[in-house]
């Protein structure tokens, strides 16, 4: 067993970001108000509907799913990179949470895309009338974020396992070698 090193300390920090605002994103109220004249008509959220078109309710569990498996396959995956940083020099299994940081931010992101799609059915089958105009709450900004963070952690983390404990040093006669990084 030895200590994580410090750029899995800085990454693990970096992680926690998303991880906090996805928390938060996901249990927040509001991400998209429907505005007809100045009046709010509508909110819709992950888990809530005040709306009276919300027919999609199967839809918007799959998102629920989606969103709440990323959240948690970033934190698996920053769990298991600082754990494999303690316990293992395989630079092959340092690879391994790549799988979670990797997935994570790509289920937000399908996530998002689903909702948006359902939102849209919905708004579809309102009658006409005035102008409709959809406003973003600070929830769903915060899941956008949260996504963008998580793919940057992925790719950082992915630099990390790939230098790994080793990193090449000139020899005397010109040839490298590996030394360990103390």
């Amino acid at each position: 067993m030895q200590l994580p090193r410090k750029s899995v300390l800085a990454g693990l920090l970096l992680g926690l970001i998303p991880v906090g605002l996805g928390v938060a994103a996901i249990v927040t109220q509001s991400w998209i108000s429907l505005i007809v004249q100045n009046t709010n008509v509508g909110t819709y959220g992950l888990f809530s509907c005040n709306n009276i078109l919300c027919s999609s309710k199967f839809g918007f569990r799959t998102v629920q799913i989606l969103e709440i498996a990323g959240v948690a396959a970033i934190a698996a995956g920053l769990i298991i990179a600082v754990f494999l940083d303690i316990f293992t020099e395989n630079r092959w299994i340092h690879l391994l949470p790549q799988i979670f940081l990797f997935a994570g931010p790509a289920l937000v992101f399908i996530g998002l895309l689903l909702y948006a799609k359902y939102l849209f059915e919905d708004i579809s089958r309102m009658p006409s009338g005035p102008p409709l105009t959809l406003r973003l709450e600070y929830s769903i900004i915060l899941i956008i974020i949260a996504c963008l963070l998580g793919f940057l952690t992925a790719i950082y983390f992915s630099f990390v396992a790939g230098f790994g404990r080793y990193f090449r040093s000139p020899r005397t006669d010109g040839l490298e070698q590996l030394t360990e990084r103390f």
